[in-house]
């Protein structure tokens, strides 16, 4: 190295970075190479978020249940009546991932399930229900006073369970 007197720095003459040619390519391919990988990594997070991303927004392929089109709504429709007519309860939460998968099975036919809102401060919240009811996560299913255990219960798992 030399010491470049106008400007007062370092210089590396041209012999010396002739002679570093070799290694600079050498690592330069290396380089490229972590760079190919990290780009890689990087695409496949971005597919598995998305497909991630895809299920929350789409409940029924998340559980793989669907509804059979010849059965239609009807049938989910009679059964958040008799749920409701049985005295069966949904908890659950605005912000809750598995609670909008769970109302997503019903559909529209949701609006038969006698459902109570636990986050506070969200629309036709009742909180104070929830806390009185005891629970430790939502979405939760109450029968008649009694709570069964939290999670998202498939159309078939509830209709059998309360003989619908």
């Amino acid at each position: 190295m030399i010491m470049d007197k106008k400007e007062n720095k370092k210089v590396i003459p041209k012999k010396e970075i002739q002679s570093l040619a070799p290694v600079i390519k050498k690592d330069k391919s290396e380089s490229i190479k972590v760079y190919v990988l990290l780009a890689i990594a990087g695409i496949l997070l971005m597919v598995i978020v998305g497909i991630i991303q895809y299920n929350k927004s789409n409940p029924n392929i998340l559980i793989n249940e669907t509804i059979n089109e010849t059965e239609g709504v009807n049938e989910v429709e009679e059964l958040a009546t008799c749920l409701t007519e049985r005295g069966y309860r949904m908890y659950g939460s605005a912000t809750c991932g598995a609670c909008a998968a769970q109302k997503g099975l019903f559909g529209d036919a949701f609006d038969k399930v006698d459902y109570v809102e636990c986050l506070q401060n969200a629309p036709n919240s009742r909180t104070s229900e929830c806390i009185l009811a005891g629970l430790v996560a939502v979405p939760t299913w109450e029968v008649k006073g009694v709570l069964l255990s939290p999670g998202v219960r498939t159309l078939q798992e509830l209709k059998e369970e309360a003989d619908c």
